[in-house]
């Protein structure tokens, strides 16, 4: 697959959506759309785990892409940053955790959306007020 063109359809405030032009090894011609967010930051997801009873930290939050509430880890847009991630997650839920690992970057929808983020592994110390 070679690519020939690219062409923006829509650019919103946060993503914007393209059409791509591929040409096949046979050359046929073939189009995809692809959403590309605007400030192309990494972001990161917070595997929150309390010690000592090994529960999961959780959060409920409405998404309008799905017009309603979803359960799930603490994740936003911090530029890969596992310290911005435990940020976040005292943010969130008003818990402090220690970072214990943190994964490579990954594409995380890469059939639609050129996305990456890291997971970041995350202890809370139950005990700490």
């Amino acid at each position: 697959m070679k690519k020939i063109s690219e062409r923006p359809l829509f650019v919103g405030n946060w993503l914007s959506m393209h059409e791509l032009i591929y040409e096949t090894n046979e050359g046929v011609q073939i189009a995809w759309e692809a959403v590309r967010r605007r400030n192309a930051p990494i972001g990161v997801v917070v595997i929150a785990k309390m010690v000592p009873s090994k529960r999961f930290i959780l959060i409920k939050q409405f998404r309008p892409a799905v017009n309603g509430y979803v359960l799930s880890f603490v994740a936003g847009l911090a530029k890969g940053d596992p310290k911005q991630a435990v940020r976040e997650l005292r943010e969130e839920t008003g818990y402090v955790g220690k970072i214990i690992n943190v994964s490579p970057a990954l594409k995380t929808g890469s059939s639609i959306i050129d996305d990456s983020g890291k997971i970041i592994y995350v202890e809370v110390d139950e005990k700490d007020p």
